[in-house]
């Protein structure tokens, strides 16, 4: 799948480990990001669950989502 561009996402309001940001469970651009925010792709289990298992620079396979923060 292509990753979509930032400013055509509707994204949820997320906190993960304390951290507040914006949650998608599309792939998005990285190139399409603003100054100051960073992309963390989340990675979902691999045993039927689906939950959150890592934070990666890129996920190809178990893809969850993308988490947009500025921290």
């Amino acid at each position: 799948m292509k990753p979509i561009d930032f400013k055509d996402i509707v994204f949820e309001h997320m906190v993960i480990s304390g951290i507040e940001g914006m949650f998608t469970s599309l792939r998005v651009d990285k190139f399409t990001i603003p100054d100051g925010y960073n992309k963390y792709s989340i990675r979902h289990s691999d045993d039927g669950n689906e939950r959150f298992y890592t934070s990666e620079e890129i996920v190809w396979a178990n893809h969850f989502g993308d988490f947009i923060t500025n921290k």
